[in-house]
């Protein structure tokens, strides 16, 4: 499945512009759609771009939406996460259609077709097909909303992380048309290497209205990390106490195996008054010590790769696990185990063993 592979290389190759306008200086709603369809095409003509679409909610953010069921009372409603869209959303963002249609700019108007995603389905208990049926939905948090009727028009899969749409994650989601002329708009443009485009992006717009320029123009992974700063820090405090811990690791491992065998100096003697042989004694301390290795570094990944696993789920900018990330760890104290035995181990074996047998 190289779909998350796929997603993952988006990140950097998505430019985000975000534009407010000022309604108090003559932007009407015909303006503001004269604006957008202007932004569009000058943007579509450029041969880098492969798609735009468009949000009127911030990046990596969504809104709330109280929805019935035909059969359900007023007072029954439930909430799901909303996002209006345009453009080409459906395509930009890893989000798929399964069933059904996209919503097309002819429903901008009508705002009477939703999309919702499998989750959403199986929250709100809908028998398929839920292609066609209808739902009441209403922004309004009021216990007296009044609802509008809308038709499911496709059903949408969970997006693909990490892209667009990856902060819907697995929540019941309800895409609604972009309003025709909305106040505020996210533009989501996807081409090779995005970040070369910020420039370009926002010359159009200040020639299109040089006194409007977009106050924020970045790529989602620029995005993501500026947004998660902190997390960021601490990643990367994490990191360091992670080059301690292994360094802690290597020092005490290897002083335990360095303490414990020339303890057993009496033993060896024994053994070679057996007739063991140098080489015998040293066999023996290496496997043991690599088995005390082993059952370490086995009981480290059982705890640890879950857990890294677990963190990429949760953000999808970190690095996916990669078992050749914890191989030269584990290499690093397999060889410190194979030291710390075999030093003293040699030296314990060199020795007569009338002298071992004698020593405390």
């Amino acid at each position: 499945d190289t779909g998350p592979v796929i997603a993952e290389a988006r990140a950097p190759h998505t430019l985000i512009a975000e534009l407010r306008f000022d309604v108090q200086r003559n932007y009407g709603p015909a303006e503001r759609r004269a604006f957008l369809d202007t932004f569009d095409s000058h943007m579509r003509a450029d041969g880098r771009v492969r798609g735009i679409a468009y949000t009127s909610s911030g990046p990596l953010s969504n809104a709330s939406l109280r929805v019935w069921r035909p059969v359900d009372l007023l007072e029954a409603g439930k909430f799901a996460d909303a996002v209006n869209v345009g453009g080409d959303y459906f395509d930009v963002s890893g989000v798929r259609v399964l069933r059904g249609r996209a919503l097309t700019e002819s429903d901008m108007a009508s705002r009477t077709a939703v999309v919702v995603n499998e989750a959403f389905i199986a929250d709100f208990q809908l028998a398929e097909p839920a292609v066609g049926q209808s739902l009441r939905i209403s922004a309004s948090t009021e216990e007296n909303a009044s609802p509008r009727h809308v038709t499911i028009v496709g059903v949408a899969s969970a997006p693909v992380s990490p892209g667009i749409g990856d902060f819907q994650g697995e929540d019941p989601t309800v895409y609604l048309p972009l309003p025709v002329s909305p106040n505020y708009i996210a533009a989501w443009i996807s081409a090779d290497n995005a970040a070369l485009l910020a420039d370009d992006v926002r010359r159009t717009i200040a020639d299109l209205d040089p006194e409007m320029p977009a106050f924020a123009v970045r790529t989602l992974q620029d995005h993501f990390e500026e947004d998660n700063e902190t997390l960021a820090m601490i990643a990367r405090t994490a990191g360091g106490l992670g080059v301690v811990a292994l360094l802690l690791a290597v020092s005490g491992l290897y002083s335990v195996i360095a303490f414990l065998v020339p303890l057993r100096t009496s033993e060896f003697g024994i053994r070679l008054a057996l007739g063991a042989g140098s080489a015998d004694i040293v066999r023996m301390v290496l496997g043991q010590a690599l088995r005390l290795a082993g059952v370490g570094l086995a009981a480290g990944a059982a705890l640890g790769v879950p857990l890294l696993i677990a963190l990429h789920a949760n953000f999808p900018f970190t690095e996916r696990f990669d078992p050749m990330i914890i191989l030269p760890t584990a290499l690093v104290l397999a060889l410190t185990a194979v030291v710390a035995g075999w030093v003293p181990a040699r030296r314990a074996s060199s020795i007569q063993a009338s002298v071992a047998l004698r020593a405390e």
